[in-house]
Formats: C-alpha cells, structure tokens, sequence
C-alpha cells in the first residue's frame, strides 16, 4: 500500500515535471561554471574545474551553522527561561473584542525577544556577519531595506493573524488538518 508520503512525493515530481516541461531539447541557456556564475569569468570551454578555498567553503556554510546552534541553544532549559523572560508585553491599538458571554477577552501582545521564532533568524543573521565579512552598516541598511519592502505585508500577517485566532478560524482549521490523517502530508505544504 503506498503512503501518503510517496504519493505527495509523486504528484509534486509529475506536476513540476508537466510545469516545466519545453518542446526544445536545447538549453534555455549555456551551461556555466560555479566561477562564471561567481563572476569570476569561465566558461564550460575551460581546462578543469576551479576548486574553492577551504576558507570560503567554510565561510559559505557558517550562516547555515550558526542558525543551527543558535536554534539548538534556545532549545536547552537551562537558556530556554531567561531567554523567554526577555520581553514586552503590550495592548494591541484598537482591540477591543467581548467573548460571546460578554467578558472581555485578553488582547495583549507578548513579544518574548529572547526565544520568538522571528528574532532567533535575526540574530543568527547578526552573529553570520563577521563570518561573512559584512559591515555592521551594510547589514543594517539590507535589514531597513527589507523591513520596508515587507512591512505592510508583515503588519498584514499580525493582523490576519488576530482576526483567526480571535474567531476561531485557527482552532477549526487546526482540528479539520488533525482529522484528514495520512492525507496531512498532502495538505501540509499547501496551508503552510
């Protein structure tokens, strides 16, 4: 019997195949050496391959290895409490929302700095910058630049984000995913 691993993985591999699929065998564009791509000039026509020094293949993997202890760090208890400890909590402008009794309902926002999921990228992105040899200004102009190429689409998230929880919408969603069974593997990637 198949399990709804292999037949996701087999509708995702038929789908992309049909998607992207051409009636020219030629290639959409020459092939390139990593160096070319680099901008380091090349081409396929060059005598053997470039290698990369050990120093940049290091430098190359060490984001991928500090988010990786920063991410298992938070996750020892020892750290885990006073990093959740660092934080604000504050009223939401605007909010004022009753429970079907009439009470009113908690709308406060807890920002735990120390452990949310959202800075623990942001500081593995700090402590990447010396490794990637990149300004304290550089990194800081990048980060302004995408905080505001994404910021409506953020506070459009926290907003989304209340109105489902608030309503409902998140405990239903989440109780029709856990009764789908192994069909969850399928859905997953869609409503994530």
């Amino acid at each position: 019997m198949l399990s709804a691993a292999r037949i996701t993985v087999g509708a995702s591999v038929a789908s992309s195949s049909m998607l992207c699929s051409r009636d020219s065998a030629e290639p959409l564009t020459p092939p390139m050496t990593a160096a070319a791509i680099a901008g380091g000039g090349g081409s396929v026509e060059d005598s053997g391959p470039e290698r990369d020094h050990r120093s940049e293949v290091v430098r190359a993997f060490a984001p991928y290895v500090i988010i990786i202890l920063v991410f298992s760090l938070v996750r020892i208890e020892a750290l885990r409490a006073p990093l959740a400890a660092i934080g604000t909590t504050f009223a939401w402008p605007g909010l004022d929302i009753v429970s079907a009794s009439g009470a009113s309902v908690d709308t406060d926002y807890e920002f735990t700095f120390g452990s949310t999921t959202g800075t623990l990228p942001l500081i593995s992105g700090l402590l990447s910058l010396p490794s990637l040899r990149v300004s304290p200004r550089d990194g800081v102009l990048v980060w302004g630049r995408t905080v505001r190429q994404f910021g409506w689409a953020i506070l459009a998230m926290f907003a989304l984000s209340y109105v489902m929880n608030f309503s409902g919408q998140i405990t239903t969603l989440g109780r029709w995913l856990a009764d789908t069974g192994p069909f969850f593997a399928f859905l997953s990637p869609i409503v994530g």
